[in-house]
């Protein structure tokens, strides 16, 4: 098969995994995309391709991909309207598709893309336009920071020392779980998974019998000073948590309150009735990211309460919500406060609808 690069000024070629070897295949009654690998002897056109394919895999951290490729780079090429940022995430979607409907066609083959992240619309590959081919790039950095230094001890080494002593107490046992859950959601692209995991490191650190709607509706508003209705007569009593709380009013308190809710119902949604960000009839697809944003930052925000408490010998996990969490968010010990970042306002206020969330700062 000859594939007529001249029908169409724009293109995207996704690197392909899960097959040893193929001819040029296409895909569709046009044909609409096309499978094929780097040819022995290749022309310019398909040189320059493999080329920037080549560079898409080295920003990507794979210096060596032969154990991906098995020796041939394989690639899904599709003629595309738009290569922009979007354009890209929309081909994403369809060379999916298209390596879906060419592993039920041939048997054995379970041909899939390579470093796909769904959410950044980022995948091993290259686009062809204005009459060039230019690589895919990582958003990732791949490397962390260079150490001059050991960093200090500090209370996770703390922490950590019990752990392996197995001497953690309920609240570390909480922790631990929150933790683990927590790095899980940071390693998958799926926009569910993500809010899901973090959902369970949220529940994991609520005490036993609040690991609920009611449950996190009554704990989680505090962590970012949208107190509730349970927390209310604690608050009426103390006159210095009542001053700190005046002095610093969380102005979108109902809408932190009523985004948790929401994001209960698509967590149950996603645990009992299988839903996801594709199929949910209930929440759109850039919300629920966005809700899975929420819930990253409500998960990092109560580990970092969960360390210190456990630094301060806090043992249960109902003193750490009655008495910790209030003494340390309601006072000026409070970093969030002082940073000014306390009440979330700039993920609480953000437009989900544009598609592409801001980072925050969690210090």
């Amino acid at each position: 098969m000859m594939i007529d690069m001249g029908k169409c000024d724009k293109w995207v070629a996704f690197a392909v995994k899960g097959i040893l070897a193929t001819p040029p295949v296409g895909l569709g009654l046009g044909p609409d995309v096309y499978l094929f690998q780097d040819p022995e002897k290749p022309n310019s056109g398909t040189s320059e391709l493999f080329t920037a394919i080549e560079e898409s895999f080295r920003s990507f951290g794979i210096s060596d991909h032969s154990h991906l490729t098995l020796g041939k780079i394989k690639v899904l090429l599709i003629p595309m309207k738009d290569v922009s940022d979007n354009g890209i995430r929309i081909g994403l979607q369809c060379a999916d598709l298209a390596l879906s409907v060419f592993n039920k066609k041939t048997v054995m083959a379970r041909a899939r893309l390579i470093n796909w992240h769904r959410r950044d619309g980022k995948a091993v590959g290259a686009f062809f336009e204005n009459g060039k081919w230019l690589p895919l790039q990582s958003r990732e950095p791949a490397h962390g920071p260079g150490l001059m230094f050991a960093p200090p001890t500090c209370l996770w080494d703390k922490f950590l020392h019990a752990n392996l002593l197995g001497k953690l107490s309920p609240l570390g046992k909480a922790l631990n779980n929150c933790m683990s859950w927590d790095r899980e959601a940071q390693q998958t692209a799926n926009v569910s998974h993500r809010l899901a995991f973090s959902w369970i490191g949220l529940e994991s650190m609520l005490p036993s019998g609040e690991k609920d709607g009611p449950g996190a509706g009554k704990r989680l508003p505090i962590l970012v000073g949208a107190p509730s209705s349970y927390y209310s007569k604690k608050i009426r009593e103390s006159e210095s948590l009542r001053d700190f709380l005046a002095a610093n009013n969380n102005p979108q308190s109902r809408k932190w309150r009523t985004t948790i809710e929401a994001m209960y119902k698509y967590r149950c949604e996603v645990f009992h009735e299988g839903g996801t960000d594709f199929t949910s009839e209930t929440t759109d697809a850039l919300k629920a990211d966005w809700y899975a944003k929420v819930a990253d930052f409500l998960c990092d925000r109560l580990v970092t309460l969960g360390g210190m408490a456990f630094n301060e010998n806090i043992e249960s996990i109902e003193e750490f919500w009655d008495s910790f969490v209030l003494d340390y968010l309601l006072s000026t010990r409070n970093h969030w406060s002082r940073s000014g970042v306390f009440s979330g306002d700039r993920i609480i206020d953000y437009d989900w609808a544009s598609g592409v969330l801001p980072e925050i700062n969690h210090i």
